[in-house]
């Protein structure tokens, strides 16, 4: 199997999504995260991936997922890196998908960018939910145990 160092996965929505929302959104659902992540290997896991935008400053509107499986070798477009690699994002994701079961598959994730940046831990949420969840950066496991429903 070849994967390429950029690929951009999801469906684009008219517009994009706009930074205001104190959000970078990775465009794309949790079971296409887990679909686009399964079969890494090692190296592949330990590269991080990011999310293509358009625009700057309050105009900067997140499009697209970009699977990076080398850092070495960066896509053209403009884009901002995620704040954990593949390998801790495929464990959120598959600790995401195992609590939250069916009515999370097709929720958008997004990483919050507002605030203070808490050293080790990411904050995430996923659309529609209001949802912030903390993860481990470094290993992409859940901040105590996750509890509620969708």
């Amino acid at each position: 199997m070849q994967i390429q160092s950029f690929q951009a996965a999801g469906k684009v929505t008219k517009g994009g999504h706009s930074r205001s929302a104190g959000e970078m959104s990775t465009c794309t659902s949790l079971n296409t995260l887990a679909h686009e992540l399964k079969g890494l290997d090692e190296t592949e896991l330990a590269a991080t991936s990011g999310v293509e935008y358009r625009g700057f400053g309050a105009a900067k509107e997140y499009i697209g997922f970009a699977l990076i499986t080398d850092d070495s070798k960066q896509p053209r477009c403009t884009h901002d890196k995620l704040p954990m690699n593949n390998g801790a994002l495929k464990t959120m994701v598959g600790s995401l998908l195992k609590h939250y079961g069916e009515a999370a598959r097709k929720k958008e994730l997004a990483f919050v960018t507002d605030g203070f940046a808490s050293p080790g831990y990411t904050q995430v949420t996923l659309s529609g939910t209001g949802l912030g969840l903390y993860f481990e950066t470094k290993t992409g496991k859940p901040m105590g145990q996750l509890t509620g429903s969708l």
